[in-house]
């Protein structure tokens, strides 16, 4: 289907696919596209820099800034508490502007771009949500991922407060999207009284790697593992505390010599969450501006996530770049290929010693290591590719 007008309204406009889950999205199904005419509108923070970025892809890009005094003081004070679904309410845009806006789509990407909707209630066949990951999904893992009492509570009535705004979000919209079919299948149990083909997956891509990784055996006293995420993010933030205060400790008191990198931006208030961050077997990287030659120069991949939701990006870049990989089965909802002992290596549990014992005997075994190497790049390589992902996409959302 040629030629159709799509309209992506979103929160941020993404400048680096490495900065969120919805960048690398975003940013490359529109590199991708080849045969729609795409605007955008966005109501974050402007950003003259990612705006020029979307004109070399022949896209306008339209900001609508928030006027709601209330939300912007509690963007910038950076609250703790999830207070977005209630100012999210209050979004202040030009009406009229919206009215305007003429397009044969309209894509809501991520969770508080669904405010959006009610503006064109009069087009709701053609409204899209593309939520990319079920929050209410992510709240209820988090929940029993806790035993305190406070968390317990916050979890609780963050959980009822989003589960309600997705139900009115997925009456409106036409289709509902997600990156996963975990999210998927939640979604519609969550949901009996919506019809269930309203709901849909996608699969993430990943770009062709500048490097991969060639599996040799490790002649050197040491082995390198790494780790990646934002870590503002919080699963990033607990999965990284899983490895300060848990993994490095035990690697610290046995012979096997190990240095864990956790790559990834972070901010200065992030790192002092941290009880223990400047170990010897421990390195912080920051923003790394060639990730494929820093991860490939790596022995490990693990991921440790406990909390979350949606497809795992930094699963697929492991993969593509052939590293072996250790993690929770958290970790690899939604890439279906993926198979404990068959070409990686799944924990069940939070238990620190399972992971240094799985950890341990991978890092033993370079015959095997070879193998899931081989076996994750030929994945990728498959059905892992933006292009088809691209085409998916829109074959999915466009009737």
């Amino acid at each position: 289907m040629k030629n159709k007008s799509l309209c992506f309204l979103m929160k941020d406009l993404p400048l680096n696919e490495y900065d969120s889950g919805v960048s690398v999205i975003v940013i490359n199904i529109l590199k991708e596209n080849r045969d729609h005419d795409v605007k955008i509108i966005y109501f974050g923070n402007k950003s003259i820099e990612a705006e020029l970025l979307y004109q070399d892809f022949l896209i306008e890009v339209t900001h609508v800034p928030l006027s709601t005094k209330k939300y912007s003081f509690f963007e910038k004070i950076n609250v703790s508490i999830f207070f977005k679904p209630f100012n999210a309410i209050y979004f202040q845009f030009n009406k009229f502007l919206l009215r305007e806006i003429k397009s044969d789509f309209f894509y809501f990407i991520g969770f508080e771009s669904a405010f959006l909707m009610p503006f064109f209630i009069d087009q709701k066949e053609k409204l899209i949500f593309f939520e990319i990951d079920s929050l209410s999904l992510y709240y209820k893992r988090a929940l029993f991922q806790t035993i305190n009492p406070l968390k317990i509570l916050y979890y609780t009535s963050q959980y009822v407060l989003v589960n309600r705004c997705e139900k009115s979000f997925y009456k409106i919209a036409s289709k509902v999207l997600f990156v996963s079919n975990v999210d998927k299948i939640f979604s519609i149990k969550q949901n009996l009284k919506i019809t269930n083909t309203k709901f849909m997956d996608i699969k993430l891509g990943v770009s062709t790697p500048s490097h991969t990784k060639c599996i040799i055996n490790n002649i050197n006293a040491q082995y390198n593992i790494c780790f990646t995420g934002i870590l503002d993010y919080k699963p990033n933030l607990l999965a990284a505390e899983f490895i300060v205060d848990k993994l490095s400790k035990i690697f610290l008191h046995n012979n096997f010599s190990v240095k864990f990198h956790i790559i990834g931006p972070y901010s200065q208030n992030t790192l002092k969450k941290f009880k223990i961050y400047n170990l010897s077997n421990v390195v912080f990287t920051g923003f790394v501006d060639d990730m494929d030659s820093y991860m490939t120069s790596m022995d490990l991949f693990i991921s440790p996530l406990f909390i979350g939701s949606g497809m795992k990006n930094k699963i697929l870049k492991a993969m593509s770049l052939g590293l072996p990989i250790v993690c929770s089965s958290l970790s690899i909802d939604g890439i279906d290929e993926m198979k404990n002992n068959d070409n990686c290596i799944v924990c069940y549990s939070n238990d620190s010693n399972e992971w240094y014992t799985k950890i341990i005997d991978l890092l033993s075994d370079h015959d095997r290591m070879k193998e899931f190497s081989n076996k994750t790049k030929d994945i990728i390589n498959k059905s892992y590719s933006w292009k088809s992902i691209t085409n998916d996409f829109f074959n999915k959302t466009i009737h």
